[in-house]
């Protein structure tokens, strides 16, 4: 049996020498908020712990290589054309071939950047805990208060200020991120609560 406390202490040096000095200080205050969300809404800590570890792996990395991981990746043409989501779908290869971890595990990574319809706690924890970790210019403690709280509201939150952000610079909105508002408008208002 794997020990995956160690995994996770590997995947850290990996992802330390992969990454920037500041991009590996978000990448440990995602893996600090995650952790902290997991706990409070009583999930197993070390998959999401393993998740905030990996979802940034590949953001750094040259394009030309982000490119040839997308091959085996298949993604769909408009993640194709948006770089900025190149690294979820990378990320998300990388942890099930590179770390083999299964794919429940993984799955957070691949929607950490758009978000989707009925995502699952995991998917969401990590999804906001990208977003609200203390490291970000735009850090609000009140976010997090949000998040341990209600966090279908805090996803909304933020998924809302980033499909506006998106808007205002004259992109293309993903489907995947309209799928996750829609059904964050038109689920129970409370999808999970502490």
């Amino acid at each position: 049996m794997m020990n995956w406390e160690n995994r996770c202490n590997q995947a850290l040096e990996v992802v330390k020498n992969s990454v920037s000095a500041p991009r590996f200080l978000h990448i440990l205050g995602v893996v600090d908020t995650a952790v902290t969300l997991a706990k409070n809404y009583d999930l197993d800590p070390l998959p999401i712990k393993m998740a905030a570890i990996l979802h940034d792996r590949t953001k750094e990395l040259p394009k030309p290589q982000q490119l040839k991981l997308l091959e085996e990746v298949k993604p769909d043409l408009m993640t194709l054309k948006s770089p900025a989501l190149w690294h979820a779908k990378t990320a998300h290869y990388l942890a099930i071939h590179e770390f083999n971890l299964p794919e429940e595990w993984a799955e957070p990574i691949r929607w950490h950047t758009t978000g989707r319809e009925n995502m699952s706690l995991s998917d969401m924890v990590l999804y906001v805990a990208d977003q609200i970790e203390p490291g970000r210019e735009f850090y609000d403690p009140m976010d997090m208060k949000l998040a341990l709280q209600d966090i279908g509201s805090a996803m909304k939150k933020i998924l809302q200020a980033k499909l506006m952000y998106t808007m205002q610079k004259g992109q293309p909105l993903h489907y995947d991120s309209l799928g996750c508002w829609n059904w964050l408008c038109t689920a129970n208002s409370r999808l999970y609560e502490a």
